[in-house]
């Protein structure tokens, strides 16, 4: 059973880091960069923050024209 769930911890573990690597270029390793200088630092944000600026990035209701050139995530999971 241990192994059971160390797997799924290990696996969710990679999964959230190749989702956050797009966001990773601009944001930082850590989250801690304001994209293209311009947006807030997205560390530290609680949860329902993040969760709702990701949604709106994805249907184009958050963000301005910076966000223009980037690749939202437009066809994963939020």
């Amino acid at each position: 059973m241990k192994k059971v769930v160390l797997g799924t911890l290990l696996a969710a573990a990679s999964l959230m880091a190749a989702n956050y690597a797009t966001c990773a270029t601009c944001h930082g390793a850590t989250a801690e960069k304001a994209a293209l200088g311009k947006s807030q630092i997205i560390k530290g944000w609680p949860v329902e923050k993040t969760v709702a600026a990701l949604k709106g990035y994805k249907d184009g209701s958050y963000g301005g024209a910076n966000e223009s050139g980037n690749d939202p995530p437009s066809n994963r999971t939020i």
